[in-house]
């Protein structure tokens, strides 16, 4: 990537824990705030995606979120089924 770009690559199981820990009393990051930080990303990279995909109800909700906002802003994904 050229100079000035961001690149995130996270598993799935580490981006869920970015989000649970949302949930927690004392934190002053919220989901959507997350949600946000997460679309301002060049480039995001979502690694393992097979696995934790398939078992969790909220991790598809929050998947799907993330697409549906990164292709509203014409920021590319990319997913690895490793």
């Amino acid at each position: 990537m050229s100079k000035g770009r961001s690149v995130l690559c996270i598993t799935i199981a580490d981006l869920m824990m970015r989000f649970r820990a949302t949930y927690e009393k004392n934190t002053t990051l919220t989901e959507q705030q997350l949600l946000d930080e997460l679309c301002k990303v060049d480039l995001l990279i979502l690694d393992e995606i097979g696995i934790q995909y398939q078992h969790s109800e909220n991790t598809k909700i929050i998947v799907n979120q993330m697409v549906d906002k990164r292709t509203s802003h014409k920021k590319p994904l990319a997913c690895s089924r490793t």
